[in-house]
């Protein structure tokens, strides 16, 4: 009996496997791929906003900050600020947005070479952020260096003009000895 149920069993995956499969030739102008060859080796290039999407790849998913802030509006504990001067690019192999508002300086820094708006980012009490964390730092004349502990960062890009936003910030004045809430919008012109 085992034997006749195997050798029925080897004769079926026979016959299944010499089954004709229907080949066609491609027509004129027919596509093996949709987009350029760039928008599947993993890597975010040129002129895409996410890893192999956006630009002459297919639309990313936008990751949306669950927060609402003002364009080039930080606010510290209860104060709003202006920002201005912003400066972005390459540090050390991160990308860095650079630069001031109305009551210090700050840098927000990812661990990758360029904005991922598929990708929340992590806030890390760090100087070195890992790929999917960003370092976010507010030199502030009133409350001291605040270094962000927690929170999380998110892009977009209007016009080639990148966006980050700093949703649920939390960091620590030592000048203050108080903890303080930091949200807001920061551009890079």
């Amino acid at each position: 009996m085992k034997n006749t149920i195997i050798i029925i069993l080897t004769l079926v995956s026979i016959i299944s496997c010499n089954r004709k499969q229907n080949l066609r030739e491609l027509e004129h102008g027919d596509k093996l791929v949709q987009y350029p060859g760039q928008c599947y080796n993993g890597t975010q290039d040129s002129s895409e906003t996410g890893i192999d999407c956006g630009g002459p790849c297919q639309a990313c998913n936008v990751v949306v900050a669950p927060c609402t802030t003002t364009a080039n509006i930080v606010t510290i504990g209860n104060t709003n600020y202006a920002t201005t001067g912003s400066s972005c690019g390459l540090a050390g192999g991160n990308y860095s947005m650079v630069g001031s508002y109305s009551n210090g300086t700050y840098t927000i820094q990812i661990g990758n070479n360029a904005p991922n708006i598929s990708t929340a980012y992590n806030v890390v009490y760090s100087s070195v952020p890992g790929v999917i964390e960003a370092s976010v730092v507010f030199n502030d004349f009133s409350y001291g260096n605040l270094m962000l502990v927690s929170g999380n960062v998110y892009f977009s890009q209007v016009g080639g003009v990148y966006h980050a936003t700093i949703c649920n910030g939390v960091t620590h004045s030592w000048v203050t000895s108080t903890d303080l809430n930091l949200v807001g919008n920061v551009s890079c012109p």
